[in-house]
């Protein structure tokens, strides 16, 4: 199968390169330097001048502060990213989504049949993709992924907080019950490759990928507290949340680790 893969050099999308390669695909590494999805006739002088069985579509505008996660122009810029790339292509499309569309609810376990009730501006832009595939009728997925750490991630909260458990400095942690998950990127990209490869699709289709866990702000204090041997005081009392994974457990595709694993290794990579 050839595929291709947009934003090839992100933190998701070269993991997902690298092990299609590693596994003998033909991979078409699609970056911004390639060509530009904002621009449609780009896209498609892009997209004829190969032959794509599957699109792996990783590339987004990602809010890097809290403040562009309100940010308007983040649901109309990746909303254009996607149709550009439907506008110039038949074949079945892989969008990597987000826990972040299921919004608020008074469920802890989340599936994938329930409807989304995204509240960022960053959230509907993720919701908004999945609808123009939806409408769009191919064989296609969207891939709900909690927030990513790991390796050469050097920002967000479990990195800075792990440096600053290191240092013993003050440790920073939301003030306000916040509804959380994270995922190591490796996992989510081996998870990911394999429902490319195991999953067969009929029109539309949302996968959750994350591990067992039942996340929460309060767990990841816990387990800070396991790894550095030594109890941490903190008084917010979060909301859970947990992925049904029965999709990915048909095709034994969900982690073999949990996130305090993830954690402990990702420590050791900092270090």
């Amino acid at each position: 199968m050839d595929f291709v893969v947009t934003g090839a050099q992100g933190f998701l999308g070269s993991k997902i390169v690298t092990i299609l390669k590693k596994q003998g695909n033909n991979v078409t590494g699609l970056t911004r330097k390639d060509c530009d999805l904002m621009s449609r006739c780009e896209t498609s002088d892009f997209f004829s001048s190969i032959d794509a069985h599957l699109i792996i579509h990783c590339a987004a505008f990602v809010p890097t502060s809290l403040e562009e996660y309100h940010d308007t122009s983040l649901s109309e810029n990746n909303a254009l990213l996607l149709s550009n790339i439907l506008q110039a292509t038949s074949c079945p499309v892989i969008y990597i989504s987000s826990m972040t569309i299921y919004g608020p609810s008074q469920n802890i376990i989340r599936t994938e049949s329930e409807e989304p009730n995204p509240q960022s501006e960053y959230a509907k832009s993720k919701f908004l993709g999945e609808q123009l595939l939806h409408k769009d009728g191919r064989d296609c997925a969207a891939i709900r992924i909690p927030g990513l750490f790991g390796e050469s991630r050097k920002n967000g909260l479990i990195f800075n907080n792990i440096i600053q458990l290191m240092n013993s400095t003050k440790l920073s942690l939301p003030d306000s019950p916040l509804l959380w998950a994270a995922m190591d990127v490796q996992d989510a990209a081996i998870s990911i490759v394999a429902i490319t490869k195991k999953y067969h699709f009929n029109g539309f289709e949302a996968i959750n990928v994350g591990y067992r866990d039942c996340y929460s702000v309060n767990l990841l204090v816990d387990i800070y507290s396991e790894l550095f041997d030594y109890p941490i005081e903190y008084d917010i009392v979060h909301p859970e949340f947990k992925f049904d994974l029965s999709k990915l457990e048909k095709i034994d595709a969900v982690p073999k680790v949990n996130l305090s694993f993830a954690i402990k290794k990702y420590k050791g990579q900092i270090c």
